[in-house]
């Protein structure tokens, strides 16, 4: 009796969609045995195996280079999806987080979304106050979208959707004795610190950054 198969092709090629809607480059191999590790071990061999089932079916091409997958146009891979609010660009406008005041609606991964009973919204990078910054080993650059679950409190270093003077602003929250501080990371060094309560600004925890996400959205 043969033994049954921990993954699936279907369930690698999942991972290699995530892996290039996150990061906006396809996944090497090393890469791609560490995101199915949440699922099972995977050696190269039976990993390369799977590659070339994917790709004699038709789902992948394999090119040359560390980085040679590329997937086919109209791959559909059973993705169950939410729809998730985009807002805009940060610093710029107010958090209106009512659905009427969304600019468009993104749909993402069900799983992207945890807990399910939060609330995630989209806004846009605009600038470079946090460029050194990284959220789940990607850096929050210029024209990156980031996915922001809405929450009023926030630990310590996490990278926060904060409202300040009207403005919505992605910054480092570092917390103090009776103030919190919204911290730039940057190789700009003309972006300075920002003092605030222990209340009223935190807008949400930056929770995944989607590699130049905002080219695909108008507004």
């Amino acid at each position: 009796m043969s033994r049954k198969e921990l993954i699936s092709p279907e369930q690698v090629a999942k991972e290699i969609q995530k892996w290039m809607m996150a990061n906006g480059v396809p996944p090497t191999l090393g890469d791609l045995q560490n995101a199915l590790r949440k699922i099972c071990f995977v050696s190269t061999r039976t990993l390369i195996r799977y590659l070339d089932k994917l790709e004699e079916i038709g789902v992948i091409k394999q090119l040359a280079g560390p980085r040679g997958l590329m997937l086919n146009a109209g791959l559909s891979v059973g993705e169950e999806t939410i729809a998730v609010p985009f807002y805009g660009g940060a610093p710029a406008g107010t958090p209106k987080l009512a659905e009427e005041s969304a600019h468009s609606w993104v749909h993402l991964p069900k799983e992207y979304l945890r807990p399910l009973s939060s609330r995630f919204y989209l806004i846009r990078v605009d600038g470079d106050s946090m460029n050194l910054a990284k959220v789940g080993g990607a850096f929050l650059k210029n024209g990156d979208l980031v996915l922001v679950r809405h929450q009023v409190v926030a630990e310590h270093r996490e990278v926060v959707a904060a409202l300040v003077d009207g403005k919505v602003m992605i910054k480092r929250l570092i917390k103090k004795d009776g103030y919190s501080v919204l911290m730039p990371d940057s190789s700009n060094k003309t972006h300075s610190p920002i003092i605030i309560g222990d209340t009223g600004a935190i807008q949400g925890v930056v929770v995944r950054v989607f590699k130049k996400g905002g080219d695909l959205l108008n507004g």
